[in-house]
């Protein structure tokens, strides 16, 4: 399966990870990326819309999105450039998100964070039922997290 953004083009795309993270993310916070990208489709075309703009993208639809682009690209270099460029800003957070059932990246409003790493503590109750699973979706928190080191984090 691949992602497509219109403004991105179809082609893939010769560039770091971390400037294609701030490519994707539409600069809304000053000079900040903000955890938003545009409209996705399924098609080259664009035809088949995926999901709307300016809807917060769950890390399964971001891992698309990014091996759209770049190729393969593991995931533990997405987990780290999202960590690098838009959560350690404190520019988004982790969130499970009931409506998707997946965890998503949000605004970062009303967070906590654990160490620097940054998620919503405030969403846990809908999320820690899913925190070892991605709940539709195939990532969960858990495997984000300890990816990046976070090895001793506490649900």
């Amino acid at each position: 399966m691949k992602l497509y953004i219109k403004r991105l083009g179809v082609e893939r795309l010769n560039m770091k990870i971390d400037n294609f993270t701030i490519k994707l993310f539409h600069k809304i916070k000053g000079d900040y990326p903000a955890p938003t990208v545009g409209t996705t489709f399924e098609d080259a075309e664009f035809k088949v819309k995926q999901c709307r703009a300016e809807a917060r993208r769950s890390i399964d639809d971001l891992i698309i999105i990014y091996r759209t682009y770049l190729g393969s690209v593991h995931k533990k270099s997405i987990f780290e450039s999202l960590e690098r460029v838009i959560l350690s800003q404190g520019n988004g957070m982790l969130l499970f998100c009931p409506d998707v059932n997946k965890w998503v990246i949000h605004n970062n409003t009303d967070s906590g964070s654990y160490g620097k790493y940054i998620y919503h503590r405030k969403y846990c109750g809908y999320g820690l039922k899913n925190y070892n699973s991605g709940g539709s979706g195939t990532t969960s928190l858990k495997e984000v997290l300890d990816t990046l080191g976070f090895k001793n984090h506490k649900r």
